[in-house]
């Protein structure tokens, strides 16, 4: 069974560390996607990239894909626009802080329920494997998450993918779902 040490999540923390010690000014790193999974989920999930909403340049110049850090440890900052989250408004008053011992960066995770929401989305097989993984470790209150769901409007109302990604996937789960009158129900 993992611990919290994974290799995968060790990995991380070590980049956030020395990323930690080049940065100048205080900021927070609003992790999503298949790291804010490794860190506060799913401690042997990988990935190479770290999804981070609102990166400042100082950041990814320090922690993007073609940095010193990025060839040291083999994972980089990819910074993301908030708009590119498909999930509903208050995500980043749900997100969890990690401690990890940082003096500059406040490392900030998404919901599992949120990030599990983000991922509908596209539902790659990866998209797919995070989302048992977070089910496997956490279990999931499928009501709540039917509840975000009808929460993420602009996504239910405007996106047919959308839609039908969200059926697929509360089918996986064992909770099928259908859409009535703009709104998912069991």
């Amino acid at each position: 069974m993992a611990t919290l040490e994974s290799r995968e999540r060790a990995q991380i923390i070590a980049f956030l560390r020395a990323l930690d010690r080049k940065v100048g000014h205080r900021t927070t790193l609003y992790i999503i996607g298949g790291a804010a999974v490794t860190l506060a989920y799913a401690p042997d999930n990988r990935t190479s990239d770290i999804d981070v909403i609102g990166a400042s340049e100082e950041v990814v110049a320090n922690g993007g894909k073609d940095s010193e850090l990025a060839s040291e440890f083999g994972v980089y900052i990819s910074p993301l626009d908030e708009i590119t989250f498909s999930v509903p408004n208050g995500w980043k008053e749900r997100c969890e802080l990690q401690d990890l011992g940082l003096n500059k960066l406040v490392v900030k995770t998404a919901d599992h329920y949120d990030i599990i929401l983000g991922k509908i989305a596209r539902l790659e097989p990866r998209d797919i494997e995070d989302i048992n993984a977070i089910h496997e470790k956490h279990g999931m209150d499928m009501v709540l998450l039917l509840a975000r769901l009808n929460d993420n409007l602009d996504e239910v109302k405007h996106s047919h993918g959308y839609r039908n990604n969200a059926k697929i996937l509360f089918a996986m789960l064992g909770s099928p779902i259908d859409f009535k009158s703009g709104k998912a129900e069991f």
